[in-house]
């Protein structure tokens, strides 16, 4: 935050705590790894059981990710941050040798259950390291310059994911598995080896029970209706930014088993992963030319005003991805969507970090990230629902979404196109 009479200095990556680049290199191999298989498993569990069946099973899975956010405000608690880290990587690594062995021997249904293992690692590991990050990094210009560089470093990690996915997901499944072992036991013994505790004995040795903390958690939303308002707006527009992943990827499965493209002359024959993979590819590109020059475009509008048209771009983006079969429409689409998110993302995290009450910082994180499931649960079921409704009908619903999640983050604003100004600790 910029005070009178005080030089506000430059943030730069040489400049941030070791536990905070730890962190984000660590975050960006998960995350390589997450979206190198799980984004793929809908289709290979689709292809399985049933398109109907697997929405079902994803919000299940989710569901267990969102008791992990929960019982993870505990143990940070308790354990510290880091050790809550650890054993949730832990557990990532014995899902991902769950899952070898699940491709070994062809079955769907274990393939399902390290899911679910790995919904209760990811939900243990995102509340401890978000909460890791406020500890050690306060001052709001900090914050702004992490989120912004997180989120370019992550969404370079989701397209390389989707690419090194599409191209050995379906042939090399056994070796990609192996190769992502590695990388998260790699992931590991980082956290291990280069990453200090952020919460002092004093604050770890404070006993509260999962009740206790489920009964502050759920206070939240009682008693601060800015972020009530911006907790169910942000919902509604996660589920529609998630239905990249769930409805389209599956739509793809259904309408492009085998396609052939012709762009510029050139002829392109690929199947409904490599298509997928293509399409994300697309977005890395945008991603990494797009995101700073953005960044810059968006100092000159409110925050609301930019959540707005992020919102705008999503949905344009998502609906083309939805229903058209042509190729530079899909290109198009893909494009549009990537606007969006780089607006939208970063946008979001900087209000997310205005409205957090610094001695609750727990809590709120908590049921940030318990929105952020709920809304792949949410999202799981669009996949279940686009298995009866047309490719219009689901368009309709996602304007729908789009709609509401701007009128929700009107209220969050008070009514005002204005920029939210920070808590005071």
């Amino acid at each position: 935050m910029r005070l009178k009479g005080k030089r506000v200095v430059a943030v730069t990556f040489q400049k941030l705590q070791r536990n905070i680049k730890v962190r984000i290199y660590n975050d960006f191999l998960t995350k390589l790894c997450n979206f190198c298989f799980f984004p793929f498993v809908g289709m290979y569990l689709s292809e399985k059981l049933g398109q109907s069946l697997t929405g079902l099973l994803l919000f299940i899975s989710v569901a267990f990710s969102i008791l992990a956010i929960y019982i993870s405000g505990v143990l940070t608690e308790q354990w510290g941050r880091k050790r809550v880290i650890i054993l949730a990587q832990s557990i990532n690594l014995f899902a991902y040798i769950g899952l070898l062995y699940g491709c070994l021997i062809d079955s769907a249904w274990l393939t399902f259950y390290m899911v679910i293992c790995t919904s209760i690692g990811i939900g243990l590991f995102i509340t401890a390291s978000d909460v890791m990050l406020l500890d050690i990094a306060p001052e709001k210009e900090v914050r702004k310059f992490i989120f912004r560089l997180n989120y370019w470093l992550q969404s370079i990690a989701v397209a390389l994911g989707f690419t090194i996915g599409g191209i050995f997901f379906g042939e090399s499944r056994i070796s990609l598995l192996i190769v992502l072992i590695v990388i998260t036991l790699i992931c590991l013994m980082m956290t291990i080896l280069l990453i200090h505790e952020t919460v002092s004995k004093r604050e770890s040795s404070q006993k509260t029970t999962l009740g206790a903390h489920m009964k502050k958690v759920s206070m939240v939303w009682l008693k601060d209706y800015r972020f009530f308002f911006f907790c169910l707006g942000s919902l509604s527009i996660f589920v529609l930014g998630l239905q990249m992943q769930n409805y389209v990827s599956i739509r793809f499965q259904n309408d492009f088993a085998h396609t052939s493209f012709s762009i510029l002359g050139w002829s392109i024959d690929l199947n409904a992963y490599e298509l997928f993979s293509l399409i994300r590819v697309e977005n890395m590109i945008i991603v990494v030319l797009g995101t700073f020059f953005i960044s810059r475009f968006l100092k000159r509008v409110s925050e609301f005003s930019s959540l707005n048209i992020g919102i705008i771009f999503t949905l344009i983006g998502i609906c083309l991805l939805g229903v058209t079969t042509n190729a530079f429409f899909l290109i198009l689409g893909a494009m549009i969507y990537s606007i969006g998110s780089i607006i939208f993302t970063p946008t979001r995290q900087s209000v997310l970090a205005d409205l957090v009450d610094e001695e609750s910082k727990g809590s709120y994180m908590a049921v940030n990230n318990i929105v952020f499931q709920v809304s792949k649960m949410i999202g799981a079921l669009y996949i279940t629902l686009g298995s009866y409704l047309s490719s219009l009908g689901m368009s309709i619903i996602f304007i729908l979404n789009a709609l509401l999640g701007m009128g929700l983050f009107f209220l969050a604003f008070g009514g005002r196109k204005q920029t939210l100004q920070p808590k005071k600790g």
